[in-house]
């Protein structure tokens, strides 16, 4: 399994794998149901989100072309706790442990300020903020329900969420949104195949189409899209002494240009240093890829 991290914390991290399947997500899926994770969990085919009882939460989805998200967050009421101070509050497993953490948490305020000043800082009952895990619930949701799939099929979904989309095509750029609002045969005619952006707060969200030809084109080919990028990455890695492709996180491109010929382009580091590009096209089979081109560019 390849795994690329995106980012990661003391109380979180997320990492993008490579070469998983649906059916193996759904194997992991019942292995945390069985290690705790059981407290208001959802799970699907090829996704699935739950907490543990000691405030961890975990998300699993799966992004297309044997591509998994993973996401892990430990929270209180909706705040991430630094993992050294659960852990000790687990460890000590005294009746008292939490009202202690919350005593010393508010000693490292400024409890000399007035009543008024307090009152300032802290939100209105009237408040309702919202919880991170379930921003991520429901945008991993949207992700699963959308991509690979055509446009009509999953439009009435996308309008009933909340979310205003733009349709962006995938080789042109073309901006294709307003056709999609009003052209029930462009809505056939296209498929999602990702989600560029996405906002919870302005409640926005960018998809990446493509037509029904290129997209049946893709499941024809014999070779995959993750076997040409790690083709891709190796070859940067024979050329430079220092070689790191992020194809996941900094994919800018990836198309089918002829059966079994994909064009990629994404960001890369060299030698240590970041602020490049790679582009390469590569063809043949998942046994014998072969690089048909290959370029690396300053930004």
């Amino acid at each position: 399994m390849v795994g690329e991290k995106e980012s990661e914390s003391d109380s979180s991290f997320i990492i993008y794998f490579a070469e998983t399947s649906k059916e193996q997500i759904n194997r992991y899926a019942d292995e945390l149901l069985e290690a705790g994770f059981e407290y208001d969990y959802m799970k699907h085919d090829g996704w699935f989100a739950g907490k543990n009882e000691y405030g961890g939460k975990i998300t699993l989805d799966y992004y297309g072309f044997n591509i998994m998200y993973m996401s892990y967050m430990l929270f209180d009421n909706g705040k991430e706790i630094p993992v050294a101070e659960k852990s000790n509050e687990l460890k000590d497993e005294e009746p008292d442990a939490s009202a202690e953490y919350k005593e010393d948490s508010l000693s490292n305020e400024n409890i000399e300020t007035n009543n008024a000043t307090v009152d300032e800082q802290e939100p209105s009952s009237d408040e309702e903020t919202e919880d991170p895990f379930d921003l991520l619930i429901a945008e991993t949701e949207l992700r699963n329900m959308c991509v690979n799939q055509k446009i009509s099929d999953v439009y009435d979904y996308i309008q009933q969420s909340g979310y205003t989309a733009t349709y962006t095509a995938d080789k042109s750029n073309a901006d294709f949104t307003e056709s999609v609002r009003t052209d029930e045969e462009t809505r056939e005619s296209f498929y999602i195949i990702d989600i560029i952006e996405i906002n919870s707060s302005t409640k926005t969200i960018e998809f990446k189409i493509t037509s029904a030809y290129n997209y049946d084109l893709v499941q024809k080919s014999e070779l995959d899209a993750v076997d040409a990028w790690v083709e891709t990455e190796m070859y940067g890695k024979s050329q430079y002494t220092k070689f790191k492709l992020h194809y996941l996180t900094g994919k800018i491109s990836e198309s089918l240009e002829a059966e079994n010929t994909w064009y990629l382009l994404a960001e890369c580091d060299v030698n240590g240093e970041k602020g490049y590009y790679c582009e390469s096209r590569v063809t043949g089979t998942p046994e014998n890829p072969e690089i048909i081109y290959f370029n690396v560019y300053k930004k």
